[in-house]
């Protein structure tokens, strides 16, 4: 999940088309096993009656990240194109692909 996080962040700092589609890929190298990998660990422990419940809260969350992504994405590039010298493009990435990576890291250092 932490190579997931890093990936955006590898966004902003591409310079040409060539590095953005090697960041791209590997984007969805990462985000290839996990709607079928989330589906089949569910069900592997949990039982049918309870998959039901569990793959609507997979669903649910993904209808409402759809919802407000694009709010959340007007609200962080609205104003700060050209902040510290970088373009907004480049500060959603930053931002979004940090804030992935602080949560990507909180069952790390809930097992310490």
């Amino acid at each position: 999940m932490v190579v997931w996080a890093v990936i955006p962040c590898c966004t902003a700092a591409t310079t040409d088309y060539a590095g953005l589609l090697v960041v791209r890929l590997s984007l969805g190298f990462c985000e290839a096993a996990y709607f079928p990998g989330c589906l089949y660990l569910l069900s592997a422990r949990y039982t049918r009656k309870e998959l039901v419940k569990r793959t609507e809260l997979l669903y649910s969350g993904l209808l409402l990240s759809g919802a407000f992504s694009g709010s959340m994405s007007a609200g962080i590039i609205n104003g700060r194109n050209g902040a510290r010298g970088i373009a907004a493009w480049r500060w959603l990435f930053i931002i979004e692909g940090s804030g992935l990576v602080s949560v990507a890291l909180i069952p790390f250092f809930y097992c310490f």
